[in-house]
């Protein structure tokens, strides 16, 4: 019997097409027809090779990390600027801080530590809807400060809609308090994860790029402290606003039901049970990430130390040596992801 295979499909969408032929197109369009007399040749290559990359950043003709690499390649093939000073970008220190909190959020992803921070946060302020939501807004804005906001938000997201479920299922809250509080809780992790990412210079790109542009064009480096003294207290205002607009204002609870109820939330119980213990893993990645806090924190301290080497991947080093050990037990390195 003669089997009949049928031939893989393109994986390329419309989109990924036009902007396989766009990206070339605009970049020769850009170089040629600005003429001499308006811009040089080493602006107009980089004016050309940034709508290339542009382009195809934004249709996704080739994955994003590649069309990252075309300057490097494209600028100093074309004498737009010298290998080093494209190379050095690519090297800046705020790059390699934020990827060491990228690491860090995965390995945290992985061993489900960012659960157990939520449910631990949440079983300590109580049961009642208004302290679940104001733990749902700390755990969120905390794990938020060193993970990524979108991240931070799909990993609270699922704890938001099992507490709804068990409110609804235990009837503590109905009709329009229950819908209330799920509006209230759902909100709370969208706007928490936001405001969160603005406490630390790690938490989201724009910060890291704005202390970059910084130290690039007025000469000032914005460390990790400065940066959360700065925006700590703005971010807890603004945390401090959203509870009581969330929960006194826009989503008031009016009816009382849930009196005598307060007790009957089993999910965080239960969710902590099929987490089990504190383990191996978790323990050497919650070293990790204190150790690299911990850095970030005391950088500027340790640089009046002239003995000791303050390169800024160092975080990232110490990070990478930890996860490789954490990871060698169960003999697999982020699953790959790296």
């Amino acid at each position: 019997m003669n089997e009949t295979t049928n031939p893989p499909s393109s994986s390329y969408s419309k989109r990924n097409r036009i902007g396989l032929f766009l990206g070339p197109a605009l970049f020769l369009l850009t170089y040629f027809l600005i003429p001499d007399s308006i811009m040089g040749h080493e602006p107009r290559v980089v004016l050309a090779v940034t709508m290339l990359v542009a382009t195809f950043w934004i249709t996704e003709a080739i994955p994003m990390a590649a069309a990252s690499l075309v300057p490097i390649v494209l600028i100093p093939v074309l004498q737009g600027a010298e290998m080093g000073t494209i190379a050095s970008a690519y090297a800046n220190p705020v790059i390699f801080m934020y990827a060491g909190g990228f690491v860090i959020a995965i390995a945290i992803e992985k061993w489900n530590l960012h659960r157990r921070i939520a449910l631990g946060i949440i079983g300590m302020i109580g049961s009642q809807s208004q302290r679940i939501i104001l733990g749902i807004i700390i755990s969120t804005a905390a794990i938020s400060m060193f993970v990524s906001n979108a991240a931070t938000a799909l990993m609270m997201l699922p704890v938001a809609v099992a507490l709804i479920k068990e409110v609804k299922d235990k009837q503590i809250l109905s009709g329009d308090n229950l819908r209330s509080f799920s509006k209230s809780i759902l909100l709370s992790v969208a706007y928490a994860a936001t405001i969160g990412g603005l406490a630390t210079i790690v938490a989201a790109v724009p910060n890291a790029v704005l202390a970059g542009i910084a130290y690039e064009q007025l000469g000032r480096t914005v460390t990790f402290v400065e940066w959360f003294m700065f925006a700590g207290p703005v971010a807890l205002l603004m945390l401090v606003i959203l509870y009581f607009y969330l929960t006194r204002i826009a989503f008031k609870i009016t009816k009382n039901d849930e009196e005598g109820n307060t007790g009957n939330i089993d999910f965080i119980k239960e969710e902590k049970k099929k987490l089990g213990k504190f383990n191996y893993n978790e323990f050497m990645v919650s070293i990790a990430f204190g150790l690299t806090v911990l850095l970030w924190v005391t950088l500027p301290f340790i640089e009046d130390l002239d003995f000791i080497h303050t390169d800024p991947s160092l975080c990232l080093e110490l990070c990478y040596c930890s996860l490789f050990q954490v990871t060698k037990k169960a003999n697999v390195f982020l699953n790959g992801k790296i």
